[in-house]
């Protein structure tokens, strides 16, 4: 099943094997009927131009063909977008298949190794997304060690999906990055903090038990999402102690 290029096809409603059939605009047909109706030629001109642009050799009984003009594509302009869109989908597909895949086979082992070109690519996708939502001049984007980079403020929201162990990085290391994470963000009262993992002993590696917690799924991961939101609670243990 394809999108009909024939109507405004929102859903593929189009089946095509040795011919082509719509099941929203009934159009049909077999391949000339196609190549006519999509480039606006009778049913002679597109078999020639079938015949001419895969180099399809045929029985002219004993003649060549009669020397044409070459035949002028009368697309509408509505059907010119319409394909020029399809094809920007799917080059963009394709690029987006094959990040996902760089971040996966490229993606560093230990924080201390140096990042793979194909893995850094494959982050600069975040960018491209922040501009699409017209975001972009409101986010920084910064390599760096979230273990040990500073924070811009007193006061802020901190949302971190770090490695779970089972893709990036072995298990034992991703604990030891969380440990690392908890310890630098111990006294950073004035932030809100929002993490998703699917380690469950995440809160004792962090040091910390979570306000809120909520179960979700990252793609076919089953994760929990963190919220340290009431920083009044960690602030009065505190001052308990004292």
């Amino acid at each position: 099943m394809a999108c009909c290029p024939f109507h405004d096809d929102k859903h593929p409603s189009m089946k095509v094997d040795r011919r082509f059939h719509c099941f929203g605009c009934q159009a049909d047909g077999d391949v000339i009927d196609f190549t006519a109706r999509l480039f606006g030629l009778n049913k002679k001109d597109a078999a020639l131009k079938l015949a001419e642009d895969f180099s399809v050799g045929f029985d002219a009984k004993g003649h060549d063909p009669p020397r044409r003009k070459p035949v002028k594509r009368k697309i509408s302009e509505e059907l010119r977008y319409r394909q020029a869109e399809q094809k920007c989908f799917r080059v963009l597909c394709d690029y987006l298949h094959l990040l996902e895949r760089w971040e996966k086979e490229y993606a560093p082992q230990t924080p201390e190794e140096a990042w793979n070109p194909l893995f850094v690519e494959a982050l600069s996708l975040a960018m491209a997304n922040a501009k699409k939502a017209a975001v972009d001049r409101l986010i920084t984007f910064q390599d760096g060690d979230a273990t040990k980079m500073s924070l811009p403020s007193d006061e802020g929201i901190f949302i971190c999906n770090p490695p779970y162990g089972q893709r990036m990085m072995e298990q034992q290391s991703a604990q030891r990055l969380y440990a690392a994470l908890g310890r630098h963000l111990k006294y950073a009262d004035g932030w809100k903090k929002f993490i998703i993992t699917s380690e469950p002993e995440f809160e004792h590696y962090f040091g910390r038990r979570a306000d809120k917690k909520r179960k979700l799924y990252n793609g076919m991961i089953k994760c929990d999402y963190y919220m340290y939101t009431d920083n009044s609670r960690k602030n009065q243990k505190r001052d308990d102690k004292k």
